[in-house]
């Protein structure tokens, strides 16, 4: 009988309750306004170095990161600057999208600050950041990239929320929606 009471106790709170947030209004869906909607693959133009990406638009990374190599420190008017290879070989035309040919290129750059990574493998690593101007189909944005050797990757650059913060929106069924530069075509 005492179980027979509980039950019908339990079930008086909880169908309560259910009236109580079934009654609350749901928070209105934002609007998209003046936002760009890209794939969550894109083709990036580097513009100071001239470099040609296949970039993934990742809204689970923080950072945006950049394949380099060979990652030197100097100075240069009393400040900290880097100067990298960015050298990654032809990729192949895909999608009905044209491939990209072999770019070797030598980028300085002045170090914005440094950040620690947290890996997998190890607790942390120090990373250079520089800010770079980045171009994808007709819109050009002033954005920070950790330094990296990026090789294991299928893609060389990497955009994350503080990029997409920019007003870009991931549509993650798509790919390409913004197009090839005109000199790959």
């Amino acid at each position: 009988m005492r179980s027979i009471i509980r039950l019908a106790v339990l079930c008086l709170a909880f169908s309560g309750s259910f009236f109580v947030f079934a009654n609350q209004k749901s928070p209105e869906i934002q609007s998209v306004k003046s936002r760009d909607i890209v794939g969550w693959v894109e083709f990036v133009t580097i513009e100071q170095p001239g470099i040609v990406a296949k970039a993934k638009l990742d809204s689970g990374a923080k950072t945006s990161s950049l394949h380099a190599e060979d990652i030197e420190y100097f100075t240069r008017d009393n400040q900290q600057w880097v100067r990298f290879k960015y050298d990654k070989k032809a990729r192949p035309s895909r999608h009905g999208m044209p491939g990209i040919p072999h770019q070797k290129k030598v980028v300085e750059a002045p170090v914005k600050r440094m950040v620690k990574i947290k890996q997998h493998t190890v607790d942390f690593v120090k990373r250079p950041v520089v800010e770079l101007d980045l171009k994808i189909g007709d819109k050009t944005y002033t954005t920070e990239f950790t330094l990296t050797d990026r090789d294991a990757f299928i893609y060389p650059v990497l955009l994350g929320r503080r990029f997409l913060e920019s007003g870009l929106i991931v549509d993650s069924s798509q790919i390409y929606v913004t197009g090839a530069p005109d000199h790959l075509l």
